[in-house]
């Protein structure tokens, strides 16, 4: 019951249909995925303050369900995200002072820019 109660937590965060598949290939992809979109969840948590314990549906809502504007130059790739509430534990993260090199958009760099509080 456990082990269900986390996928559950897992599928409301990241599967908006639930394991909906009617295919039992589909169903397995599905699950996979979703197991890896919740321990990547986690893995954010895991640097936000008072979020560490959060369910993934949560960290969904107040940090990945956002609107901004990426700019995409010769050798960066800037998400410039619009203001939240939340901004404040992103920006004491140290997101914005994150330069990540990402190798499949030809070695460009992606990087977060926040509006001022």
């Amino acid at each position: 019951m456990t082990i269900e109660n986390e996928l559950d937590a897992h599928i409301s965060g990241f599967h908006p249909d639930a394991l909906s598949s009617g295919v039992p290939l589909n169903v397995e992809l599905d699950t996979t995925l979703t197991v890896v979109a919740g321990t990547s969840y986690r893995m954010l948590a895991r640097k936000l303050p008072r979020y560490e314990t959060a369910a993934p549906d949560k960290i969904r809502r107040h940090f990945l369900d956002a609107t901004g504007t990426l700019h995409v130059g010769e050798h960066t790739v800037t998400c410039a995200l619009s203001l939240r509430s939340h901004q404040p534990v992103l920006t004491d993260s140290g997101f914005p002072d994150l330069e990540i090199p990402v190798p499949w958009w030809n070695d460009r760099t992606l990087r977060f820019r926040f509006p001022h509080r």
